[in-house]
């Protein structure tokens, strides 16, 4: 049987050489850390550990960030919005983070950057993750911070021509009731 070099490659055919690729993938994404658009995968040998150790021993697994995440996830779908936030904290708050290391201050340098609403946000589902850890005991006390203002609310009129193009593509009765609610100030 000949040996295989690469520059036998070409007389291979070709689902034979991709073959081999796809195993080279697989193994470098087993070497990737989870993402932030999936939850953080713990060994279900380690959880169960975790858990007789807590039950049998009384003594209590230093639960991390990951596990909050993990827990806070696996309740509901989440959307686009929490899940970039998760995304963009991770390097400021790393997976193996301890609960018990996270305080306000920490969580404001990892929303440092953000201002206003979007840090109110920001901080809101991260605080949603450490209510669920103090939940399930893994945290006596989530951390608090004070809101960030936001920028005063617009109040906006419509123009003479945006009322009339409104009024014209209303249905009759829609039209009367919107005439009634601009005339009142409604």
């Amino acid at each position: 049987m000949p040996d295989n070099h690469p520059e036998d490659n070409e007389t291979q055919p070709e689902h034979d050489r991709d073959h081999g690729r796809e195993h080279e993938h697989e193994e470098d994404e087993a070497d990737e850390p989870a993402t932030a658009g999936t939850a953080p995968q713990l060994s279900p040998d380690k959880l169960a550990a975790d858990a007789w150790r807590e039950d049998k021993l009384g003594d209590p697994v230093a639960r991390t960030w990951a596990d909050a995440v993990k827990e806070w996830v696996s309740l509901k779908p989440r959307g686009r919005s929490d899940m970039q936030t998760l995304r963009s904290v991770r390097k400021k708050i790393p997976a193996s983070t301890r609960l018990a290391d996270i305080t306000t201050g920490r969580l404001e340098t990892a929303l440092k950057g953000l201002e206003g609403a979007s840090w109110n946000r920001a901080y809101a589902t991260l605080r949603a993750v450490l209510n669920v850890a103090q939940k399930r005991g893994w945290l006596s006390t989530v951390p608090k911070a004070e809101p960030r203002p936001t920028g005063p609310e617009r109040v906006r009129w419509l123009t003479g021509e945006e009322w009339e193009r409104l009024h014209s593509c209303l249905p009759e009765l829609h039209a009367d009731m919107a005439t009634v609610a601009v005339n009142t100030g409604l």
